[in-house]
This record gives structure tokens, sequence and C-alpha cells, in this order.
């Protein structure tokens, strides 16, 4: 009898301690892993979610690492009184932001614009980018009233903060680790790779030397036989993990669905520095194909669009950018009192030598810097 009591008093005293660490770590300072399958993307999602509460956000920046470092969402709303969000995410194409902007952000949300950065990014090579669209949260947005579903479901303890098994799984991490920044996801039992080397000069303080990760993944790929992150065969995927037509289909779906709920797309590019364009990348015959079927697309649905890829004053200043394609913090105070004046000031419109797929100053650009050292 004293024995069974013992034991039920064990089993008594062993739930309420796993309830304490589930509470304790469920509340500690790191974000969950398989829900949205990204930091990044839990943290744009909740910081939208959290602005939108306070007073409902008018418009939302959408785009890949280009919008997360030239638009200040903060420098366009003193300019327009427009209240804005920068949902913009590192290594994210276009099929990507169609699927969330048509499931997610405009159901939910339904903003009064939508800031669409179209780069020449269709389809990403990072596995990061699959992962994501595979995401538990992508998969619940596509159902009958997915998005309201998302905004439940993401309010979840276990959404909320790293879960117990996910935690077993990086129990090695320093907590100040930040996977999508330093390219390393944890996702549905799986390595998820990115550019490791992409943000070197954003590295928190006291976090590891880049060559302590690398042999430290390696040990451990080697350990769990994961494939190794720093062998560039595993790094990315193939060219085109999806379908043509299933991406066109979403980008379509997508400005549908914004026309349905009455919600005004504009689009832009990001510039490039000049020395882009020595490597002649981005316009090949594919890629027209791809921007006159774009443009057809935005025709017909209205969009207006501003191409900034040579912008004069800003692609021929090094100091304004973070590397030959990314505006640092200065180039992003240039661009978006451009953003605001071609596409959302009063009687705003793209200037001719802005409003080409393919713009002169581009053809020009080409000429000009082509094979220059």
């Amino acid at each position: 009898m004293l024995a069974r009591a013992k034991f039920r008093l064990s089993l008594i005293v062993g739930a309420a301690i796993l309830v304490a660490a589930h509470i304790a770590l469920a509340n500690a300072e790191c974000a969950p892993i398989g829900y949205f399958a990204s930091d990044m993307f839990a943290e744009r999602y909740r910081g939208l979610r959290d602005r939108n509460a306070e007073r409902p956000v008018e418009l939302i920046a959408i785009g890949s690492s280009h919008v997360t470092n030239g638009f200040d969402a903060e420098r366009f709303a003193e300019l327009s009184g427009i209240r804005a969000y920068n949902f913009g995410i590192p290594s994210s194409d276009v099929h990507f932001q169609a699927l969330v902007l048509r499931d997610l952000l405009i159901p939910r949300f339904r903003p009064k614009y939508v800031l669409w950065e179209v780069d020449e990014q269709i389809q990403s090579a990072f596995e990061s980018n699959v992962v994501r669209i595979e995401s538990q949260a992508l998969r619940r947005a596509a159902l009958p009233f997915g998005a309201w579903l998302v905004a439940g479901e993401s309010l979840l303890l276990q959404h909320q903060r790293r879960s117990v098994p996910e935690w077993i799984e990086t129990i090695d991490v320093p907590r100040d680790f930040t996977y999508d920044e330093y390219g390393f996801l944890y996702g549905y039992g799986r390595l998820d790779l990115k550019n490791a080397g992409e943000k070197r000069e954003r590295r928190p303080r006291g976090a590891p030397r880049q060559s302590r990760w690398k042999r430290w993944f390696q040990q451990r790929s080697l350990a769990m036989q994961l494939p190794d992150p720093y062998d560039s065969e595993e790094r990315y995927v193939e060219s085109e993990p999806f379908p043509e037509e299933t991406v066109l289909a979403a980008i379509a779906s997508a400005l549908d669905t914004a026309a349905e709920y009455g919600v005004e797309v504009r689009a832009f590019t990001t510039p490039f520095h000049r020395t882009r364009y020595r490597k002649r990348k981005g316009f090949g015959p594919q890629m027209r194909e791809y921007y006159a079927w774009l443009g057809a697309q935005f025709e017909a649905h209205g969009v207006e669009y501003a191409n900034y890829r040579f912008t004069p004053g800003i692609s021929d200043d090094g100091s304004l950018f973070a590397d030959d394609v990314h505006l640092n913090g200065d180039g992003a105070d240039l661009l978006t009192p451009l953003i605001y004046e071609h596409l959302f000031a009063p009687n705003a419109k793209v200037p001719d030598e802005y409003s080409e797929f393919r713009s002169q100053a581009e053809k020009d650009a080409y000429e000009r810097y082509d094979r220059k050292r």
C-alpha cells in the first residue's frame, strides 16, 4: 500500500515538473521553429499582428532581403501619413510571397495597399524557401478561412515559444543564435540551409565566429548523418523546385485576391550597385519572358510598377550599399522617398525612365560597366 502511494506521488511530482519545465521553456526568449518553419517568418507575422492590433496597418511591403534592407517603413509613414509595415523576408522568392499575400496577409489584415518587390528571384534556390512554402502555417492558410485559423493557432502556447522537442533538438545551440539570420534552420526534422556568409557583418554581440560554427556543424552532421551545410551541393535545391505554371498561377491568384478585397498593389525593384552589371545577371531570355508575362498581369490588374534597379545617384554610390544588390540604411533613406513620390504621392506618376522592366538606364549601365575592372 505504501509503495503504491509512493508511486502515485512520484507520478504527480514528475507530471508537475514536466508541466513547469514546459511553461519555463515556452516563456524563454526563443522563437518556435515548427509552425512557421522560420524564425523570420514567425517574427514578421507576429510583428504585423501586434502592430495592427495597436492601429490598423494600411500598407504591407513584402519581398526579399532587398525590401528588408531597402524600404524604411517609418520614414515612409512620415512622408505619406500611411501606416506601413516591412514584411521583407531574406531569401524568399516571388512564389512564397504570392502565397503569403493570397492566403495569409490580405484576407487577415486587409491593408489598403501592398507594396511588392518583384525581383529576379522567381524561385529561390535556397532550401529554406521551400521549407517555408511547405510550412504548417501556409498549409493551414490555404484552407477555407485559413488566414483566421492561422491567426488563432499562432496564439497557442506551443506556437508562441519554442517547444520542449524543439529545445531538445537544439539543446547545444546557444540561446542568441538566430537560425534565419545565420543560415541554419531546423524544420520538419532536417537542416534547412542558407548561405551562412551572407550577413556576417550583422553577427550579434558575443556570437561565435563563423569558422567555429563550420567545425561544429561538420562534426554534428557527421555524427547525425546530416548533410554538411558547408557543402554547396547540399545548401541549394534544384533551380526550379516547383513547376513554372504553379508559380505563375500563384502570382496571378495573389493579384486576383488583392482585387477581390479592394487592395491596391504597387510593385517595384530595388537598386543594384553598378558592379552588378559586370556580372550580366538576371536578364536572360527566361527573365524577359517572365517580365513580359508579369507586365501583362500588372496591366490587367491596374498595378503601378517602378523599376529602380539602376537609379542614378544611388546605383553609382558604393557608400549606399551593403553589397552589390542590397542597400544599407543610407540607401534606404534615399529610395523610400522615391517610392512615395512615384507610387503614392497625390497625382503620383512613375517617370518614363523607371516604368520599363528593363530601363534604358540599365541598358546604358551594361554598356558602361560591363567587363570593366
